[in-house]
C-alpha cells in the first residue's frame, strides 16, 4: 500500500470488494496509500479487514476506521475464506513481517522487507511463488542494511527451486543489472510487474 498502489488497485478492480489487506510495516513506502484507501472506504459505506502490526502506530491505525484492524504477529496465523496466512518476523530496522499465503494446495511468500532472514528459508519450504526484497545490488549490499541483494535473493530461489519475482527495487539505478546479477546465480528470478500473477495447477 505504498505511493500510488491504490490507484494502480482502482485501475484493476472495485476496491470494496476485496476481503482483506495486509501491511507489513509502517514504513511510508509500504502504508503511504493506506489513508487514500480508508478515505475511499468512507464514501462506499465499507469496511475492510486490515491485517497488520501494531509496532507504535496506534495513532495511525486508530485514524483508519474504515478497516477492521487485526493485530499480526510473529508466527500469527489467520484464515479468511480457506487462504490460510502465515506471518513470519523479518530482519529490518522497523517490526516487519513476511507473510506465506497458502490455498488450495499453492504456497505464495511475501518477503516484505528483509535482509538475511532465517525465518524466510522456513517460510519458502514447498512455496510455489515468491517475492523478495532485492533493493540492493552485490556492490551496494551491506550485512547489517535493511534489505538482501539480488544475489542474496537468487540464493533463495535457487535452494528451494521457486520462481521469484524482485522486488521493492531502487527507484533510481540500472534495474536490469539486478535482474542479471539474480539470473547468473538463478533464471527463476526475474523483475516483479505490475500484473496479475497467477499459480497455475
Amino acid at each position: 500500500m505504498g505511493a500510488g498502489v491504490f490507484a494502480e488497485l482502482l485501475s484493476k478492480t472495485k476496491p470494496e470488494t476485496l476481503d482483506a489487506v495486509v501491511i507489513s510495516h509502517f514504513h511510508g513506502d509500504h502504508c503511504s496509500d493506506i489513508t487514500v484507501f480508508n478515505y475511499y472506504l468512507q464514501q462506499k459505506k465499507k469496511k475492510l479487514k486490515l491485517f497488520a502490526p501494531v509496532d507504535n502506530n496506534t495513532e495511525l491505525l486508530s485514524s483508519l476506521e474504515w478497516f477492521e484492524h487485526i493485530e499480526t504477529k510473529d508466527s500469527s496465523r489467520v484464515t479468511i475464506k480457506g487462504v490460510t496466512l502465515d506471518f513470519f518476523k523479518t530482519v529490518h530496522p522497523r517490526f516487519c513481517l513476511g507473510v506465506s499465503v497458502t490455498y488450495n494446495g499453492k504456497k505464495f511468500v511475501y518477503s516484505a522487507d528483509t535482509n538475511v532472514c532465517p525465518a524466510l528459508d522456513k517460510a519458502l519450504k514447498g512455496a510455489d511463488l515468491a517475492v523478495i526484497d532485492s533493493a540492493f545490488s552485490s556492490a551496494t549490499y551491506k550485512e547489517n542494511g535493511p534489505h538482501l541483494s539480488a544475489e542474496l535473493v537468487a540464493g533463495y530461489a535457487k535452494r528451494h527451486n521457486v520462481k521469484t519475482l524482485l522486488s521493492h527495487l531502487p527507484p533510481e539505478g540500472d534495474v536490469g543489472a539486478i535482474e542479471s546479477e539474480a539470473k547468473k546465480v538463478s533464471p527463476l528470478c526475474e523483475l516483479i510487474d505490475l500484473a496479475e500473477y497467477v499459480i497455475a495447477d
